[in-house]
């Protein structure tokens, strides 16, 4: 489960969308389960080219939340996307989980 890298912009790797999968033993293969587009969601984040694509996300029980870190492209810095040319930020989204 994470950001999917699929774009190479000025020799940088971008995501654009969000997946997971199941991993299929007997064929060595992955399966989609969800996928969906990674929007920005804060003012730390490219609108166009929101994510690096590192990601971690951290399951909290204790606390009954999910913590998403992301790597995003900062707007304020990046005047272009690239690899000598972009400012990236870590960002931690808390997602909180619903009561069963």
């Amino acid at each position: 489960m994470g950001l999917a890298r699929r774009y190479l912009i000025n020799g940088y790797g971008i995501a654009k969308h969000f997946e997971a999968y199941v991993v299929d033993y007997r064929n060595y293969n992955l399966e989609t389960v969800y996928q969906t587009e990674w929007k920005a969601a804060s003012p730390y984040e490219r609108k166009d080219w929101p994510t690096h694509g590192y990601s971690s996300i951290v399951f909290d029980y204790d606390n009954n939340r999910v913590l998403i870190y992301i790597e995003s492209i900062g707007p304020k810095y990046t005047k272009e996307v690239g690899w000598a040319t972009q400012v990236d930020r870590w960002i931690l989204y808390e997602a909180k989980l619903l009561e069963s």
